[in-house]
Parts: C-alpha cells; sequence; structure tokens
C-alpha cells in the first residue's frame, strides 16, 4: 500500500518541477503518517484479540469456580438447615411439659443444636489472580465485571452472619458445660441434661442462636447464592 501511496506522490512531484522538492517532502511525511496509522490499527486488533482471548480463559475458569461455589452454599445451607429446625424443636422442648421428656431425648437434640461449626468456604483462586493481575479491567461485559466487584462484599456479609451464629453456638456449648454435661450427647446414654432445659440463661441463648440461624439461612445464603447463580448465567451468556 506505501508503495502505491509513494507513486501517487512522485507523479504530482514531477508534474510541477518548482514544487517538486516541497510535494516530495510533504509525500515522505504523508507516506509516514500514513505507515504509523496502519501500524498502530493493527497493533489495536492484535491488543484486542489477546484481550479478547484473555478474557474467554478467566470466564470459562470463572464459571467453573461460580458452579463450585454454588454447591458450596447449597451444602452448608442443608447443613445449617437440618440444625436450624432441630434448634426449632429444642425451644419447642423448653415450651412444653418437660414431664414427657426422656433423657435421652434432650441428649439427642443438645448433639444435633451444637454440632460442628459450619461455614461457607468458597473458592476464590480465579477471581484473587483477576485482580492481582489487572485482568478484571480487561472483561469487556461491564454487568459481569460489576458483578464480580460485588460478590466479595456479599460473601464478607455472609462470613460476618455466620460467626455471630457460631458464637452464640460456643455460649450455648459453655453453658452446657458449666451446667450439664458436653459428652455423647448424640449417643444412648443416662447423661443427665433434662434441668438444663429451664435454665434462663439457656433458654435465651438458644432464641438468639435460632434467631441469628434463621437470619443465615433465609437471607443470607440464598442472597449469596442468587448472586453467584446470575454471574453463572451472565458468564454462560457471554461465552
Amino acid at each position: 500500500m506505501i508503495p502505491f501511496f509513494r507513486k501517487i506522490r512522485k507523479t504530482l512531484a514531477d508534474d510541477n518541477k518548482p514544487l517538486k522538492y516541497l510535494r516530495y517532502a510533504i509525500g515522505e511525511i504523508v507516506l509516514v503518517v500514513i505507515g504509523i496509522l496502519i501500524a498502530l490499527q493493527i497493533n489495536n486488533w492484535n491488543e484486542n484479540r489477546i484481550i479478547i482471548k484473555n478474557q474467554e480463559k478467566y470466564l470459562v475458569l470463572l464459571k467453573k469456580e461460580v458452579q463450585n461455589n454454588i454447591e458450596e452454599v447449597e451444602k452448608c445451607n442443608k447443613r445449617v438447615k437440618s440444625m436450624w429446625e432441630a434448634q426449632k424443636e429444642l425451644i419447642n422442648l423448653i415450651e412444653s411439659n418437660h414431664d414427657t421428656i426422656t433423657e435421652e431425648h434432650v441428649n439427642s437434640m443438645l448433639g444435633r443444636v451444637f454440632g460442628p461449626k459450619t461455614y461457607v468456604e468458597l473458592e476464590n483462586s480465579v477471581l484473587s489472580e483477576l485482580k492481582t493481575t489487572g485482568e478484571l479491567k480487561n472483561i469487556i461485559n461491564d454487568s459481569i465485571r460489576k458483578k464480580i466487584v460485588a460478590l466479595e462484599p456479599i460473601a464478607n456479609i455472609t462470613r460476618s452472619q455466620e460467626i455471630l451464629v457460631i458464637n452464640e453456638c460456643d455460649q450455648g456449648k459453655d453453658i452446657i458445660r458449666e451446667d450439664g454435661y458436653f459428652v455423647k450427647l448424640s449417643s444412648h446414654n443416662s447423661i443427665r441434661n433434662l434441668e438444663i432445659l429451664n435454665n434462663p440463661i439457656f433458654g435465651n441463648t438458644l432464641s438468639i442462636y435460632y434467631s441469628e440461624t434463621t437470619n443465615l439461612i433465609e437471607r443470607q445464603y440464598p442472597r449469596l447464592k442468587k448472586h453467584l447463580s446470575e454471574l453463572a448465567k451472565m458468564i454462560d451468556n457471554e461465552l
């Protein structure tokens, strides 16, 4: 292309001898400018191609990570909901006639209510790499990029609620250790914990524990799962 423009410039210069050198100089400048513009266009095209290719790679990886996190939230929600249902049943036991309740039943309920700590462990290796490498800014779709940025605050709020639940669970365990027997609660044994149902501090702690758990399974887990599901759908549409 440049030789073509050079030929045109030479012809124009030869048509008028007094202006030959001026036209020649102007022609050289025009050729240089055209060459620079073409080079810049090719460079921009190559850079855009690389960005699009990298974006697709990260979106594929991020999609898998998001899907794994959705499954993690579902599993935790299932475990916590089982604990929540046990909390509700234990509260009903406290409010009922204790004469009809067996020690075995109470021990079984306490074992379910004050079981192992449960919290969501989100995968974030892809998201962290997007941030640390600066590739996040190259996600072309603004909606996806904003959804990715908004994920961390939502995950942090969920974790904060999980911590509140765990703290109330620990307080309940402390009361059992002090006024009852926190040994082999889920097994058939003669451990006597029935009296702990009459402890007002234990009842109040259990009520707060139940309230915090309700918030977690009815608000925070669904909110986090919804956000992840929407992000997964956006990535699907983009790919």
